[in-house]
């Protein structure tokens, strides 16, 4: 995969730089999002939508890659997003690449939505790690039935003691606190399954299980899952 982070150094603000040396490693050395099968299988899209994107790894291989041609971002957090801005400036992408600093909640769950529903003649990429947050847009996507105009996805699906409890149809967000932990952990898993089965039938597509870590000490699932390997 080819981009300049040799110049990372440039970007690392001392408290975060251990954070941005781990994102890079997942991401590009460990390739936790697959994006070399998508180079190597030359696949190409109007747009990227990346929700999470964090110091910006995902969306600059995919620009600097020609994977896609124009990218959408939201990045909450202004540290991550500043060195992102850097990574734009240096690799020429500042045409190509909108970034936002939204929070995604209730009342910015409509985001991702308005962009597809703006762009329902192009492919779209969409890709999405905003731990725990993607419910509030799932549950949009679904609502307008927009996963149709999704070409392909990436996302992390997250679950804890600090999240909603996965609703089937994801119309409600109920908090609980589990009395017995592993319990609790089949239950999502089974939750897990169902929206997964949800999304491949909103989009028509079959959805595959990339990283998945289900705690046994602490309540939590961490799943990523995507529509190309």
């Amino acid at each position: 995969m080819e981009t300049s982070y040799r110049n990372i150094e440039l970007f690392n603000l001392p408290s975060h730089k251990s954070h941005n040396e781990m994102v890079l490693k997942e991401v590009i050395t460990n390739d936790c999002y697959s994006i070399k099968k998508l180079i190597n299988e030359n696949k190409k899209y109007d747009i990227l939508i990346d929700i999470g994107s964090n110091i910006g790894t995902v969306t600059t291989l995919f620009l600097t890659n020609n994977i896609a041609t124009t990218a959408y971002c939201v990045e909450s957090d202004n540290n991550f997003l500043n060195v992102h801005k850097e990574f734009n400036k240096l690799n020429g992408l500042e045409e190509r690449c909108n970034i936002d600093n939204v929070f995604i909640g209730l009342d910015t769950m409509n985001y991702v939505s308005n962009i597809i529903e703006n762009n329902k003649d192009k492919t779209i990429f969409l890709k999405m790690d905003v731990e725990g947050y993607e419910y509030y847009l799932l549950k949009d996507l679904f609502n307008k039935d927009l996963f149709k105009y999704v070409t392909d996805l990436v996302m992390e699906i997250h679950t804890n003691l600090q999240l909603p409890d996965i609703d089937t149809l994801l119309y409600e967000y109920k908090w609980r606190t589990p009395y017995n932990m592993k319990e609790n952990i089949e239950y999502n898993k089974l939750m897990l399954q169902n929206l997964e089965n949800k999304i491949s039938m909103s989009m028509n597509k079959k959805i595959f299980r990339g990283v998945c870590e289900i705690g046994e000490t602490q309540n939590y699932i961490l799943l990523t899952v995507n529509t190309y390997i």
